[in-house]
């Protein structure tokens, strides 16, 4: 893990301009130059057919229909088994920091990227699954997770990106941050549910206590081992 820490730090930098940018970076620039740098670095691993991909665009059959619920995340982390892409594991929803001071629409970002965590766990079968909120460069990194009745939602941390290459320091210091985040992403990918666990439905007032208890176990399983890990660059194995 931290070598995924230290190629995506290698990743942005070679993006990174030598300078801050007067000008406000649009949605396609902050995903291109400096969020998927970043994030790819992070979570592409060719070994285990995990990569990070655009999919900001409807889908055919929301083309052809016009259906709205075909709309497709910003970015999203997809296994490749064979030929196929499937299943995925995390999504991300990233705006330009323009859109930082609209609150309804952050919200409704939000809104919109929990849906897609829920109906992934819905159709698969983990015990959790990332979710990545992007408005400009800070980058907050959540993992939903089922319970009985009720799907709860946790921030793990949150992790800026700097502007320029003279802002890389502050962002080794935070990526000890960064491997928490990964150690989560993959004990959510390998944790199952159980065969007999109950089904989630619409969630009710007189169970919210109870599905919050039996939650609790699996926070302490998603960092298992990545609280007491630290970043060397010394060379080794």
């Amino acid at each position: 893990m931290e070598w995924s820490t230290i190629c995506s730090l290698c990743s942005l930098i070679r993006k990174l301009p030598p300078l801050p940018i007067e000008e406000d970076v649009n949605e396609s620039e902050l995903c291109s130059r400096f969020v998927e740098p970043f994030l790819s670095g992070l979570f592409d691993d060719q070994d285990a057919g995990v990569y990070l991909r655009w999919t900001n665009e409807t889908r055919l059959e929301t083309k052809k229909y016009g259906h709205q619920d075909g709309l497709s995340p910003d970015l999203c982390i997809t296994g490749c088994y064979s030929v196929k892409w499937n299943p995925t594991f995390g999504y991300d929803e990233a705006k330009a920091v323009i859109q930082a001071e609209d609150h309804h629409s952050v919200c409704c970002y939000l809104l919109k990227l929990a849906v897609f965590c829920k109906n992934a766990l819905d159709n698969q079968n983990f015990d959790g699954i990332m979710g990545i909120q992007i408005v400009g460069r800070p980058i907050p990194f959540y993992v939903l997770l089922p319970a009985m009745r009720l799907y709860i939602k946790l921030k793990l941390a949150e992790i800026k990106l700097p502007d320029s290459f003279q802002g890389i320091a502050s962002l080794v210091t935070e990526l000890p941050y960064a491997i928490s985040v990964l150690e989560a992403f993959h004990n959510c990918a390998r944790l199952q549910r159980t065969p007999n666990a109950p089904s989630i439905t619409t969630p009710y007032a007189s169970d919210k206590m109870s599905s919050c208890k039996a939650t609790v176990p699996r926070l302490a399983l998603l960092f298992a081992t990545a609280q007491n890990c630290s970043i060397g660059f010394s060379s080794g194995e």
